[in-house]
């Protein structure tokens, strides 16, 4: 069975907002590194060197990736991220269509994850390959059923969970 959508076109801002909470999934180890600068300045009696370097560290990190995400918004190369594209979707792939002769296909293989958020869902094929397919681009209820059962199938719909060693398996993220 095939499941087609209207054509939907992936804002900036929400590719910007979805690519951000996958690196603080992914990457959350990393946050702890000016943590554990601080606690090495704060063992050498210098506290407020530890508060700034910490500060700095954290804000670069940060900038870091705002910086490499909306670079992919404005670069060329990847200016087929936010065509407008009808989705159909069977057993074997998602074909990506932009019209009736011109398309693209991707298949079941290259999705790595996927997560149903409240608007939609979150298809990854890596930190910044992203497709969302939001529930008001499906035809009917019945479609977006269909598709969740086929993500179930593939084993590929999970959870937006943090999984750091301060949280459970299911603990959702929030932003």
């Amino acid at each position: 069975m095939t499941i087609k959508t209207k054509k939907f076109q992936l804002e900036h801002n929400t590719y910007i907002k979805f690519c951000l909470r996958l690196v603080a999934a992914e990457w959350w180890w990393a946050w702890l590194i000016p943590i554990g600068v601080f606690l090495l300045f704060l063992a050498t009696d210098l506290l407020w060197w530890g508060v700034g370097v910490s500060i700095t560290l954290y804000l670069l990190y940060a900038v870091f990736w705002v910086a490499q995400f909306v670079g992919i918004t404005r670069h060329e190369r990847f200016k087929m991220l936010f065509d407008r594209y009808s989705y159909e979707i069977d057993n074997m792939q998602i074909l990506m269509r932009i019209s009736r002769e011109k398309g693209m296909a991707v298949p079941w293989a290259k999705i790595k994850r996927a997560y149903k958020e409240k608007e939609g869902f979150l298809l990854v094929m890596s930190l910044a390959q992203i497709i969302y397919l939001p529930y008001k681009s499906f035809g009917n209820e019945q479609d977006v059923r269909l598709f969740e059962n086929q993500l179930n199938r593939k084993n590929l719909l999970e959870s937006f969970t943090f999984k750091g060693i301060f949280a459970s398996k299911k603990t959702k993220l929030t932003f």
